[in-house]
């Protein structure tokens, strides 16, 4: 899934049109993220959230 915009340090907005809240602890791993980068939502069972947006390992993007 790539991303449409990320005009907002904590919004990503993917190109199905889903928008994704960021959590402030991981705005540092997202700063780096651009409309190329390919990216996989993930069900969950945590306790915060149902669903994960992983990126690329830090550095790599």
């Amino acid at each position: 899934m790539k991303i449409r915009a990320h005009s907002d340090s904590h919004i990503v907005e993917l190109e199905d049109g889903s928008r994704w809240q960021i959590f402030p602890g991981n705005l540092d791993l997202t700063v780096e993220w651009k409309p190329e980068t390919e990216l996989t939502v993930v069900e969950t069972e945590d306790e915060v959230t149902n669903h994960w947006l992983l990126g690329p390992a830090p550095g790599s993007a």
